[in-house]
């Protein structure tokens, strides 16, 4: 008997512990008079799991589960957990979430039909950090439009629903930075009595390791357009809204800027992705890979066509659309070939035009 075969006769098999799963709540059903007791909005990557973690332990009822899935990838962007809810997917407010604080991503908002309950807490954090957290998260590239699209859905919610919109306003780096402060506001605007132990863990649990991406746009390799999403950033803060609507309106017109630019790779995937009815939309990331490709030119594209592919790929996945690599790769080349005769025939005009 050979080494190989003791080797595989005698190696045994390592039981490993099974995933904790969460059971799901058992009023899932839509109920017309339920009512979340307040409601903590966010972009992503900007504190609101750190907030839902305070709420709890300052002994408030929180809808959600720690972890969503207990993925290493989840465990590592949350290390105390989401509490993400995972009945907000419909129209309307549930049963089980009836009474309790609710965390609701900002692209969440344009699904919930009811009013939001009074207690509203938005969560911001510089742009540059939220783009760099969710980059890292996702092992790629984005740009400042990631921000921006996602603060342009938040304005156009408010513009509907201004009336149902007084938030408390919380930035990352001051909670970090002065958490006591912060959770006394807290509790003042929630009008809530924790006892002072139930305080103090709630301030111990904000850890200043938790800022673990605090970058500048000029540590940044991709920073289009990072003036605005600043911009909207301080919008926010102040809470001028009238200011924010102003400067989606601004977003609008130089995404519509950046897509009349043609000869330029990005553009010209986009433009023949649409020809197959394949749209960008609110919940993807589309339109930070043009950018990103126009950025970095027809030179960078040809030699990173397999990065591409994967960024097809992923959202092919995403939206449940079956997937050819093949196919992708020849519609990406094209799309290469386009903007290459386009940049060749803007060249030669222009040297007419000098002559």
């Amino acid at each position: 008997m050979g080494c190989g075969d003791c080797t595989r006769n005698t190696k045994r098999k390592i039981n490993t512990p099974k995933p904790k799963t969460f059971p799901m709540e058992k009023s899932e059903r839509e109920i017309k008079g339920a009512m979340p007791s307040m409601v903590v909005v966010a972009s992503g990557r900007c504190g609101s799991s750190l907030m839902m973690q305070t709420l709890k332990l300052l002994g408030v009822d929180v809808h959600g589960f720690d972890f969503p899935s207990n993925t290493k990838l989840a465990i590592y962007a949350n290390p105390k957990g989401f509490f993400e809810a995972p009945l907000l997917k419909k129209s309307m407010w549930m049963g089980a979430t009836d009474g309790k604080a609710v965390k609701v991503p900002i692209r969440t908002l344009q699904r919930i039909k009811q009013p939001l309950p009074t207690k509203q807490i938005l969560t911001i954090r510089k742009p540059a950090a939220v783009v760099s957290s969710f980059a890292k998260m996702q092992k790629s590239v984005l740009t400042p439009w990631y921000y921006i699209s996602v603060i342009s859905v938040l304005s156009e919610w408010i513009d509907e629903h201004a009336d149902n919109w007084q938030p408390l306003i919380v930035d990352y780096d001051d909670f970090i930075s002065s958490p006591e402060k912060i959770i006394d506001g807290l509790i003042e605007y929630l009008d809530i009595s924790p006892t002072d132990e139930q305080r103090q863990a709630a301030i111990d649990n904000v850890e200043q390791t938790l800022n673990r991406s605090s970058c500048s746009w000029a540590d940044y390799p991709i920073a289009i357009d990072s003036d605005l999403a600043d911009a909207m950033y301080e919008a926010q803060l102040d809470e001028d809204w009238q200011q924010l609507h102003q400067l989606s309106f601004e977003a609008e017109s130089r995404l519509a800027g950046h897509l009349r630019r043609s000869g330029e790779p990005g553009t010209e995937l986009h433009a023949l992705l649409s020809k197959f009815g394949i749209e960008a939309d609110g919940d993807c990331s589309c339109m930070d890979h043009v950018r990103e490709m126009n950025a970095k030119g027809i030179v960078w594209c040809r030699e990173n066509i397999d990065t591409i592919v994967g960024w097809l790929e992923q959202e092919a996945a995403n939206r449940a659309i079956v997937f050819s690599r093949t196919i992708a790769k020849q519609i990406i080349k094209l799309a290469i070939k386009r903007a290459e005769k386009k940049e060749k025939n803007s060249g030669q005009r222009n040297n007419n035009n000098s002559t």
